[in-house]
């Protein structure tokens, strides 16, 4: 197994090229408060170099600093083979989840502000051949995927349905009408035939995209509700794992949170997918800060590399001291793409 950690700030962009030569991109973004736009485009133009027709692209979760970059990617013209994304499409109750995606965005003005909808995204990936995945799908019959389980995104998204802000509810009808008609196009998206069916399919993204732009114009304020929204979206990311043990071990965790959502993956509660002993390589969440941080010491040998994709932003935003403890505890090492914090600072990408 080959990585490349490409240097995207406060954002995430990994190439794993398997034993077979396989490519698959994971994630492909970087905040908004991250980097001024010419330097945010070069660090795209960067990674997009390695990036040809028979790579594909795996999203972890519907966040900007996940999939900026394929938007930037798609305004080119340029495209991904293969498609993996989450599934919060399909499932029962995928409205509500939907609705709630949609409702971040629309308290999050930079978002919209920057053409960074999960509109604007999903364009982009119109002419790729279009996967849903979760808990238990494989991925190039390389990967497997760990998390989220479609019970815990029901579960987590009905919590907070249930306590929509104060303020809000007049725009809730439209909001849901907005997420059913997207949920349709992007089920259509998944099973048309590519091409002249996803100009169309693409047409009505557009057209609906602009009816969410008008109603984030009338949408107030709701405290804390964003936060809460952006911690749920964190908690379905995709966690995923090598299959073939012959290759070495990795642990891919995008930004998933909380002891409770770890309980559950290492516990192997749900059906017979386990996690591996121990890990060759592991991407810690959330770009290595404190909030999201998860001791991964169990799984880790001298021979085990943590990697922390991280940069500034205005937030005052570190790398967890654990994790360096944690490390050297092991005599294992980590490597990160911000200069303070690690020790390294490349203007492209570092090899693992």
């Amino acid at each position: 197994m080959k990585i490349r950690m490409y240097n995207c700030g406060f954002g995430d962009c990994f190439r794993l090229t398997s034993l077979n030569g396989e490519k698959l991109f994971v994630d492909f973004g970087i905040h908004s408060m991250s980097c001024d736009l010419i330097p945010r485009d070069i660090r795209y133009d960067n990674v997009m170099v390695d990036i040809d027709k028979s790579s594909d692209f795996l999203l972890t979760h519907y966040h900007e600093d996940h999939y900026s970059g394929a938007v930037y990617m798609g305004q080119l013209g340029k495209k991904f083979r293969n498609v993996y994304i989450p599934d919060v499409w399909s499932i029962d109750g995928s409205i509500e989840v939907v609705s709630l995606i949609l409702l971040r965005g629309l308290l999050t003005k930079s978002v919209i502000k920057r053409g960074l909808t999960i509109f604007d995204f999903l364009q982009s990936i119109c002419g790729s051949r279009v996967f849903f995945i979760s808990r238990g799908s494989i991925i190039q019959n390389i990967y497997e995927v760990l998390w989220p389980t479609d019970e815990w995104i029901k579960k987590k998204t009905k919590k907070i349905f249930r306590n929509w802000p104060i303020g809000t509810e007049n725009y809730l009808n439209d909001l849901i009408r907005i997420s059913r008609e997207l949920r349709n196009i992007v089920l259509n998206l998944a099973i048309s035939d590519y091409n002249e069916q996803n100009i169309s399919l693409a047409y009505e993204i557009e057209k609906l995209k602009a009816q969410y732009i008008q109603l984030s114009s009338k949408m107030p304020m709701a405290g804390g509700m964003q936060y809460k929204l952006t911690n749920l979206g964190n908690s379905i990311s995709i966690v995923f794992q090598n299959r073939n043990e012959q290759d070495a071990n990795v642990l891919f965790t995008g930004d998933v949170k909380g002891k409770e959502v770890w309980k559950h993956i290492e516990s192997n509660i749900h059906d017979s997918i386990m996690m591996k002993g121990q890990y060759d390589i592991i991407k810690v969440p959330h770009h290595g800060t404190s909030p999201y941080y998860h001791s991964f010491s169990s799984r880790m040998n001298d021979n085990t590399t943590l990697l922390i994709p991280h940069g500034k932003t205005r937030a005052p935003w570190y790398v967890d001291g654990r994790y360096y403890v944690d490390s050297n505890d092991k005599g294992s090492k980590v490597i990160c793409t911000s200069d303070e914090e690690c020790g390294l600072s490349r203007a492209g990408y570092i090899d693992i």
